[in-house]
């Protein structure tokens, strides 16, 4: 990973839930606006990871890991 996707997911961790959330929802836009160079089960797999984060932090009581 390089230091400026370091940097990124650094500064996502610092936002406030809600603005987190939307971020999530302009990348899932922006993964869409292409969907036809991304097979569905592309989007199914995206939408799997997010979910197995949400079940861990929610396991652990930490609240969603945004």
């Amino acid at each position: 990973m390089s230091a400026a996707v370091r940097g990124l997911l650094v500064a996502f961790d610092l936002l406030p839930a809600p603005e987190q959330d939307a971020v999530v929802g302009q990348l899932l836009l922006r993964r869409t606006a292409g969907a036809d160079d991304s097979p569905q089960a592309g989007h199914e797999e995206m939408a799997d990871e997010l979910f197995l984060t949400y079940d861990a932090a929610e396991a652990t009581d930490a609240g969603p890991a945004r």
